[in-house]
């Protein structure tokens, strides 16, 4: 009997220590993720910190990349740091709930000590082993069962001295302060609904993340773009100066003239370098977006400018009104501000209980076994409490305060769900404008780079026959030059501006590899349709935009 106690704390402890592991609080985790991402079907992709830790390792050690817009998100996914940081985020946040959690559990707890003494009378060695269970009721207060055991004996070997154990059983039952369960479970409801923000940030960091990296390639691009502009205004010029250089020598025009185009020449070389070098500067500051290291060589795909180009300016796919009555709908910043308004009016009732008297019941009851007989409950004295615990509200001065706190912080709350409510309107309209002036901007540079090619053309003409000047040339050139940069410019600005649409209304569907699909544009009401931009597979995305391919998206569920 005197080893019971021993194999009573192994047959405790074991079955936990495979839960208190690293393994154990992953699966929690995981498992309490799994079921309340389904009240945020925005969230796309695995949860998991390390799944792609190793692939980004192998990413980092490439020497050289080819990227489509495609290939960079599905990249950035993986290698960012940013990324891994938000889903470290997610699960850090839902931690913390697997503690709230776990007070509302059966706790056990295993404690004890073990000691020799030498004395004049001789050695012994005495121990002793408590046993805890405790478990708190949702409505406040918990019961508490304790088995205490001592043992006392000689290291002689001796009869035992002592050998007793108690077994003890407390309950609490507040009654004012700390009663019911708004009062109790409101650390593990705001821990459950923390879950649910930071799923939904989450989410719109993927719509947000997607936008940014689309801008960043396509900058880049526009970037490229400019430099083989100026690439081809100096070549352009290079021509020019050696025909001027023979009509110069022939005496058909001033010399000054060939001056002026070499002088230009000059300002195309500089221009050209700045350019590549702006360049170069795009490339690495994607690099840097998408996790890969600045030394490795990244080549961008034309594709996806090409395709834009192809498909040309779109008209919103909806109207101003239509989207913005879908964004209250869709927008989940909405969702979490209306939330927390509700958050901080519930903290005002838990923290006005604060400002109560105290008053709990208590029973308790404990058996105690004869002093040499541990474990035998049968030869047990058996002994009853119950009483009253009061504290009476006289002294309540930070409670006060943090009950004011709570009436200011609920005020506050509500007036951020107003602003957000106004600024999701307001972002909404802008955005809406901004698809608007991108695509009329986008047919007038058109119409504009149009005439300036005609305009070179003419130029050139008439300054073989003589009618023009060198200087109308060069005019007709630099403006040629301005006429491209700027239909690149606009067009990259209409896809963007597309895109924040779409992620301001909240219709905007990223899937996990980061690539996103779009609302289709000639749906007669707000979000029935949707087709996928595909560059460079602009087949696929023709066919999926016919009316069989179509598919109207699933509601969008509320959280409880």
């Amino acid at each position: 009997m005197r080893y019971a106690w021993i194999l009573l704390a192994a047959l405790l402890v074991l079955p936990a220590c495979r839960r208190f592991t690293k393994e154990g609080a992953d699966r929690e985790v995981y498992g309490l993720l799994d079921r309340r991402r389904a009240c945020v079907p925005e969230v796309q992709g695995t949860l998991d910190v390390e799944a792609k830790e190793k692939l980004a390792e192998s990413i980092r050690e490439r020497d050289t990349l080819e990227l489509t817009l495609r290939d960079a998100l599905e990249l950035a996914t993986v290698s960012s740091r940013e990324y891994r940081s938000q889903r470290e985020t997610v699960y850090l946040t839902t931690l913390t709930l697997t503690r709230e959690l776990n007070e509302f559990r059966p706790l056990w707890d295993v404690t004890g000590g073990a000691d020799v003494t030498v004395d004049d009378e001789g050695s012994t060695f005495g121990s002793d082993l408590n046993v805890i269970l405790s478990r708190a009721f949702e409505r406040g207060g918990g019961l508490v069962i304790a088995l205490a055991n001592d043992f006392l004996t000689d290291i002689a070997g001796n009869p035992l001295r002592t050998a007793q154990s108690i077994l003890a059983a407390d309950i609490t039952l507040p009654l004012l302060r700390g009663a019911g369960r708004l009062v109790t479970m409101e650390r593990l409801r705001q821990a459950e609904r923390d879950v649910m923000y930071a799923l939904r940030d989450y989410a719109l960091f993927q719509q947000q993340f997607t936008v940014d990296i689309a801008t960043r390639f396509l900058r880049a691009l526009q970037e490229r773009d400019q430099w083989r502009n100026a690439e081809a205004r100096y070549e352009s010029l290079t021509r020019l100066v050696e025909s001027q250089r023979a009509m110069a020598s022939a005496g058909r025009i001033p010399p000054f003239e060939v001056d002026q185009i070499q002088q230009d020449l000059l300002e195309a070389d500089d221009g050209r370098v700045r350019r590549k070098n702006a360049f170069d500067t795009a490339v690495d500051r994607l690099k840097l977006d998408i996790g890969v290291p600045v030394q490795v060589v990244v080549t961008l795909d034309d594709s996806d400018l090409e395709a834009l180009r192809k498909l040309g300016p779109q008209r919103a796919p909806y109207d101003l009104a239509g989207a913005i009555e879908l964004s209250r709908e869709r927008r989940l910043e909405l969702r979490t501000a209306a939330d927390q308004e509700q958050d901080a009016a519930r903290r005002v009732w838990v923290a006005r209980n604060a400002l109560l008297a105290g008053l709990d019941l208590r029973a308790g009851a404990d058996l105690t076994t004869p002093g040499e007989g541990p474990f035998d409950f049968a030869q047990a004295e058996a002994r009853g409490t119950f009483g009253i615990d009061f504290d009476l509200p006289f002294e309540r001065t930070a409670e006060r305060n943090a009950y004011r706190r709570a009436i200011i912080e609920s005020n506050r709350a509500r007036r951020d769900r107003q602003r957000t409510d106004d600024t999701v309107t307001f972002e909404v309209r802008d955005a809406y404008r901004n698809l608007d002036q991108a695509r009329r901007s986008y047919e007038i540079q058109q119409e504009s780079a149009k005439l300036a090619e005609r305009r070179v053309e003419s130029t050139q003409l008439l300054l073989e026959r003589g009618d023009v000047r060198t200087r109308d040339r060069l005019d007709a050139e630099n403006d040629r030059l301005l006429a491209r940069n700027a239909v690149t410019a606009a067009l990259v600005d209409h896809a963007l501006a597309r895109l924040a649409l779409e992620r301001d209304v909240g219709t905007l569907r990223v899937d996990a590899e980061g690539w996103w699909t779009l609302t289709e544009p000639e749906a007669p009401a707000p979000a029935q349709g949707s087709v996928v931009f595909d560059p460079p597979g602009l087949e696929r995305a023709a066919a999926q935009a016919s009316p069989a391919a179509q598919a109207t998206p699933a509601a969008q569920p509320r959280p409880a």
